[in-house]
């Protein structure tokens, strides 16, 4: 087949359709612009997960009426009028594309008043963006934002948007998001209901301190520190321009168990006041939290501290205009500010990370491997075990898989009576020694490394077929295995 060119409607819906994926991209963008017009309090109102109604409320400067005619044809800003720097100063949105893509996948409905108009007016568009009605209407300074029927249209994106799991987590995402709006915003103020019930809200506050506490809970925002603050100067030159460096993070020591999350996202960096992933600073803030920790178990040392790094740079050195979502951009001065921030946890935590030993902080991708295998196997032990120890945790391994195979075949009703003469009897394969090796401290002290061990214990002895049967086995004895070791 020979090629063809696309016509402008194709096109145009393939282009939209890459902007616009799910609700939370709806919310963000409208939220977004709300903040450009430089609302002091917005709200978000969502009807079935926003699936039915979306509405953001402001109290902006507003929108020319005479560009409603235009602003939803896609390619129309009044943030950037060119491409010198695409990132266009310290403006959330500036591509364009948002509203034109959000009306080809709902209804809208846009009610807006400046300062300057006579009155509001209400305006009904299309799908392809254009007015079919407006009229006269009473509101305040500001806009109103009413979007329906999102993804009616589109059987695909409707079926997997209203799917119960992937609803609620679409509503966790945009009450992340707006939490995170209102940390590096103090003073707008921003509410989130759902169903006519209020979700979430946050004051309008005077610093990021205040914001802190507000978003995150006092609990949360006394074990932070106070501001660390640092200036970045590109190569060191500080005749150029100038950046500036704002960190928060957990109080030393670190309680890893109360301020650590398995998701890297609670160690969050804003650039320009934007969220952003970068990977190579949320690991190391890690890091140094992790070396900061007083004994962490191995699963605490997987886990993200609770910070904020807020990065404020000129427009000209950083592009957003990355990834769809603009969560992820190009920094000029990318290694400056690593090797800043480094000096900064340095300074505060008093750790060295060159100093650590490698068995001191885990991978962040380490998951069963090889290690798990040989220290069941005593090899890790540093315990001085000897060679008749290995051979007799060895023979451990051999005669309990033979018990979980037994096991594992067996029906629900007979596995449970299996599993009490499993334990019952495990003296009988666990001798002296081999107890002494496995009740080691850093073998029983945390469960979810247990289940680990176990899985690894029976994954190269099981067939494949049989594994599937022996999850509940795994379970059980994960429960009783510190008893189980140490009688």
């Amino acid at each position: 087949m020979s090629i063809a060119k696309l016509d402008a409607d194709c096109s145009n819906k393939i282009r939209r359709s890459q902007v616009i994926t799910k609700i939370s991209d709806v919310v963000r963008e409208l939220v977004d612009n709300a903040i450009d017009a430089n609302a002091h309090s917005v709200q978000i109102l969502l009807d079935n997960y926003g699936l039915k109604k979306i509405e953001v409320k402001d109290n902006g400067h507003g929108i020319p009426h005479e560009d409603m005619y235009s602003l939803f044809q896609g390619g129309y800003t009044s943030k950037l009028h060119s491409d010198s720097h695409l990132s266009c100063d310290d403006k959330y949105g500036f591509r364009g594309e948002a509203l034109s893509a959000i009306c080809s996948f709902s209804g809208i409905v846009v009610t807006s008043k400046r300062q300057t108009d006579p009155a509001a007016k209400n305006f009904v568009l299309s799908k392809d963006g254009t007015v079919t009605s407006e009229k006269v209407v009473p509101c305040g300074n500001g806009t109103v934002f009413v979007v329906r029927d999102l993804f009616k249209d589109f059987p695909v994106r409707n079926k997997h948007s209203s799917e119960p799991k992937v609803a609620k987590t679409q509503l966790k995402d945009i009450e992340f998001y707006l939490k995170c709006l209102g940390i590096c915003n103090p003073s707008i103020y921003f509410s989130l209901y759902h169903n006519g019930n209020l979700i979430w809200s946050k004051p309008a506050v005077k610093n990021t301190e205040q914001a802190l506490t507000t978003v995150l809970g006092v609990g949360f925002a006394k074990n932070l520190s106070s501001c660390l603050s640092a200036e970045v100067f590109p190569d060191g030159n500080e005749k150029s321009w100038k950046g500036s460096l704002n960190l928060f993070v957990p109080q030393k020591p670190v309680d890893m168990k109360n301020m650590g999350f398995t998701s890297s996202k609670m160690t969050m960096i804003f650039v320009n006041r934007r969220l952003v992933v970068v990977d190579e600073y949320q690991n190391l803030i890690k890091r140094y939290a992790i070396g900061s920790a007083d004994r962490p178990t191995q699963q605490e040392q997987r886990k993200f501290p609770l910070s904020v790094f807020m990065i404020d740079v000129p427009p000209s050195e950083v592009d957003f205009n990355r990834d769809m979502d603009k969560s992820k951009m190009f920094l000029t001065c990318r290694e400056v500010i690593l090797s800043r921030l480094e000096g900064m946890l340095q300074s505060y935590y008093g750790v060295n990370l060159s100093e650590l030993g490698a068995d001191d902080l885990v991978s962040d991708s380490e998951e069963i491997n090889a290690n798990t295998t040989s220290e069941l196997r005593g090899e890790s032990l540093n315990n001085g075990s000897s060679v008749e120890s290995v051979a007799a945790v060895d023979k451990t391994v051999e005669k309990g898989s033979v018990q979980l195979i037994g096991l594992s075949m067996s029906t629900p009703e007979k596995r449970k009576e299996n599993i009490a003469a499993f334990l019952h009897g495990s003296s009988n394969f666990l001798n002296p020694t081999t107890r002494q090796i496995l009740s080691e401290k850093s073998m029983i002290e945390d469960k979810l490394m247990l289940r680990k061990r176990i899985r690894t214990f029976t994954k190269y002895h099981l067939n494949p077929v049989l594994r599937r049967n022996h999850l509940e086995v795994l379970g059980m004895l994960a429960e009783h295995l510190p008893y189980l070791m140490l009688q």
